[in-house]
């Protein structure tokens, strides 16, 4: 996985813009899927996935928002020299969506930690 990420840091601390480009690695907890379908059983299934697709390609895709997310994440900056900064970064997310299926619908959740480390840019 590798991000860029422009930010603005808050205005209360002055403003500066920085460009953040970073690389990590994920862990997928096991979590339940549940398949329902009228005048079927429903499946279930435990274990570890994963389905990363870009937002405006699923919008583009008739694919619409069916759940929430959560994301909690800390980082910390290293200063390395004039405007550039090492970065570490770590996240927890927690997601549940409920699509629909045929005649049914499917009950997913996951829960993952990130980590994520990289180098950046303040511009002044």
């Amino acid at each position: 996985m590798m991000s860029i990420l422009p930010f603005q840091e808050p205005l209360c601390s002055g403003s500066v813009t920085a460009i953040e480009f970073l690389s990590g690695s994920v862990f997928n907890l096991r979590t339940p899927l549940v398949i329902s379908q009228a005048g079927y059983h429903d499946i279930r299934l435990n274990g570890s996935w994963e389905m990363e697709l870009i937002h405006h390609k699923l919008f583009h895709l008739g694919y619409l928002l069916s759940g929430q997310a959560l994301l909690l994440g800390a980082g910390k900056r290293f200063t390395v020299g004039h405007g550039w900064f090492a970065v570490v970064e770590g996240m927890c997310t927690a997601s549940h969506a409920r699509i629909p299926i045929g005649q049914g619908h499917a009950h997913l959740s996951n829960l993952a930690l990130h980590a994520q480390v990289g180098f950046g840019y303040s511009i002044p």
